[in-house]
């Protein structure tokens, strides 16, 4: 836990104080995908088990959106820059997959 920002061991440090060690969290909700919210909760995932995480995946609307671009993307090219522009939505999702597939 030495090598995470202060912040975010501030929010586990916080949790295990008024809620104890070995629980786990029931609903995980990030409301928005800024930044500073999002990539919080990458290491808050990895150190507690999360039984639902509930966020926006932008890259399963994409499809929805296309046409906004006025052609400058095929559907797979935005979907793809979708994803990358939002590296820690992708890695909460993989982390949550993750703790899924292993019954956490």
């Amino acid at each position: 836990m030495a090598d995470l920002p202060t912040r975010q061991i501030q929010i586990i440090r916080h949790i295990e104080t008024h809620y104890g060690k070995g629980w786990f969290i029931n609903h995980m909700v990030l409301t928005h995908a800024d930044n500073d919210h999002a990539t919080g909760l990458v290491s808050v995932l990895k150190h507690f088990s999360v039984k639902n995480l509930w966020m926006n995946r932008p890259w399963l609307y994409a499809a929805e959106v296309l046409h906004h671009f006025h052609g400058s993307y095929e559907l797979s090219g935005l979907v793809e820059e979708i994803r990358e522009r939002h590296g820690y939505l992708v890695e909460l999702e993989r982390l949550a997959a993750q703790q899924r597939d292993n019954g956490a």
